[in-house]
């Protein structure tokens, strides 16, 4: 290691993204002296298309999956290369264009200012270049997050990020796919990191690559956001395909949340209904849980 920041870069079949970064990320390495000096990581997550060729040609380091292992086991790979190769910081980008390169600068700067500096694409100063399908859904669940959780981020999806290596030791790390971000808020909840938001313009080069486009339907991303979360919280290992059940009774067993933070729950999905998003599954979950964590006081 010669510097004590790694840019971490996630990637499945990104040869165009990579092509196109790599003379970008060339020129702020170029321009970044001193404690700004970066070390750059590709997690290649089992691509088919040459994506870790293009990375050793840019003289980044790689970490191969031989298999598709998802988005979030990627992340979690490069935060076990940082903290293994002693790196303060990891700086967290897309390589599909989502993350202009010229905002990395200021996360190189602000990183030492707290534990988290996320990006978000809803502060005031963010400037929305495109707009996804649904842009609505992003916000409902920052909304959710920020209930259950306690925090008041802008941007719960933002994969853009300077995080502190050592608060990584001892997260949970079981939700591998796309999810990711949710059981990334809670590890930060529970650790009690201390957050910065700077705004990063929105980017959708691709807007079928969404969230709801990958679960089929909101209603089963919002109820399988809300499981991530309480699974996470409750310590469990239970899959989601597995018993939805036995890890909604393990919430109300435990008290994990109060009566009046269920109910906030709910009136945010009731709400979310009334604006036309499709959560009945998600909010028939919470009512249940509710209900048993009522029985169990």
């Amino acid at each position: 290691m010669t510097c004590n920041t790694l840019v971490a870069i996630p990637a499945l079949n990104e040869v165009a993204g990579l092509s196109t970064l790599g003379e970008a990320i060339a020129t702020v390495r170029t321009n970044s002296v001193g404690d700004d000096r970066f070390d750059v990581l590709v997690v290649d997550d089992g691509s088919s298309d040459g994506t870790a060729s293009i990375a050793l040609r840019c003289g980044w380091s790689v970490v191969r999956h031989d298999a598709t292992k998802g988005y979030g086991a990627s992340l979690w790979a490069a935060f076990k290369y940082a903290a293994r190769l002693d790196y303060r910081h990891v700086i967290t980008m897309d390589a599909d264009g989502q993350h202009p390169i010229d905002v990395l600068p200021d996360f190189l700067r602000l990183r030492n200012t707290a534990d988290i500096v996320s990006g978000s694409r809803y502060l005031p100063r963010s400037v929305r270049m495109h707009e996804p399908l649904a842009p609505h859904v992003n916000q409902y669940m920052t909304s959710i997050v920020n209930t259950m959780l306690g925090l008041s981020i802008t941007d719960v999806g933002c994969g853009m990020k300077s995080i502190l290596v050592s608060i990584t030791d001892g997260w949970r790390c079981a939700e591998r796919g796309y999810l990711f971000p949710l059981e990334f808020w809670v590890n930060c909840s529970a650790t009690n990191c201390t957050i910065v938001e700077i705004p990063i313009p929105m980017i959708y080069l691709d807007r079928t690559k969404t969230l709801e486009r990958k679960f089929g339907s909101i209603d089963c991303l919002i109820n399988e956001g809300v499981f991530v979360i309480l699974r996470t919280l409750l310590g469990s290992d239970i899959s989601y395909t597995s018993d939805y059940g036995a890890t909604m009774a393990l919430a109300g067993s435990s008290f994990a949340f109060s009566r009046a933070t269920i109910g906030t729950l709910l009136a945010l999905l009731a709400e979310g209904e009334k604006k036309g998003i499709a959560v009945s599954l998600a909010s028939k979950n919470v009512a249940q849980l509710s209900r048993r964590i009522a029985l169990a006081q």
